[in-house]
């Protein structure tokens, strides 16, 4: 499973989009649904969106001084599943 960190720290009051390019690991399927999901923290997946090569998710909350894991999962045109954990720090600002 592949990993990304968020290098845009996020206040726990904040609720703020992040997003992920695709492209790299899909060559030229498609992206035709997508779903995010917390996995390690208390960041909250509060709405998430997708376009063929992309995709973004709003979140909210987590604790000061942690760092949250958020899992995405895209089904590809190909019918293949990829996954993708994506790591974000959150701070007080």
């Amino acid at each position: 499973m592949a990993r990304k960190t968020w290098y845009r720290p996020k206040d726990p009051d904040e609720v703020r989009d992040y997003g992920v390019t695709w492209t790299a690991d899909i060559g030229t399927a498609v992206i035709s649904a997508s779903a995010w999901e917390s996995v390690e923290g208390e960041a909250v997946v509060d709405a998430n969106s997708f376009t063929d090569t992309t995709t973004t998710v709003r979140i909210s909350g987590g604790a000061a001084g942690e760092t949250c894991a958020l899992l995405n999962t895209v089904t590809l045109d190909t019918g293949e599943i990829a996954q993708l954990t994506c790591y974000l720090k959150i701070r007080d600002r």
